[in-house]
């Protein structure tokens, strides 16, 4: 390519590039990477920085929802399978969101967990319409959550709390016990 084509080509991808960087991709139809996955931008309704947490519910097929977590404005949740997401930050307090588990249960309890970086570990019974503190020893910088499979049964839950280790609650999260033997470095 000589000096006048490659001018050319820079001065076209000048003029296009304003438009398609910053124009509005929610109406944009799914691209397909393959012949079999599509892929499109899925934030009707959000705000709040970057998505740190997002977790989907064991009854997505019949339930279509999902949960956000974003470094700045807390939780969003999606009925439609992500098509529209509404804040549902009630009692939430802190929401720089760092993870989220739902209950295996989801489907018959409506049980989900969030950690944020100042706010300790909530819970919601509501499907995360609103939010309740855990007890003090889930407070402070929690980065990750484990629920067990048979939560419904055992009720164990893990977090992990930045400084600390790992905290379990075998009753839900009424009590929290610091099961840290032999992890060093914390």
């Amino acid at each position: 390519m000589d000096l006048k084509g490659f001018r050319l080509m820079l001065a076209v991808f000048l003029a296009v590039l304003p438009t398609a960087a910053f124009s509005d991709q929610s109406s944009v139809p799914p691209q397909s990477l393959s012949s079999s996955q599509d892929w499109w931008l899925s934030s009707n309704g959000m705000y709040g920085g970057t998505i740190t947490a997002l977790a989907v519910s064991p009854n997505f097929t019949g339930d279509q929802t999902l949960l956000a977590g974003t470094s700045s404005g807390g939780v969003f949740k999606s009925t439609d399978g992500g098509a529209q997401w509404r804040a549902v930050n009630t009692g939430l307090g802190d929401t720089q969101m760092k993870a989220l588990a739902y209950s295996p249960s989801y489907g018959v309890d409506k049980t989900v967990f969030s950690a944020a970086l100042h706010g300790g570990i909530k819970k919601s019974t509501n499907g995360g319409e609103s939010w309740e503190w855990l007890g003090s020893a889930s407070n402070g910088h929690a980065y990750c959550l484990g629920i067990s499979p048979q939560y419904a049964s055992d009720s164990t839950l893990f977090g992990g709390v930045s400084g600390v280790g790992v905290y379990r609650t075998t009753n839900g999260g009424t009590a929290w016990d610091l099961v840290n033997t032999n992890l060093t470095n914390l």
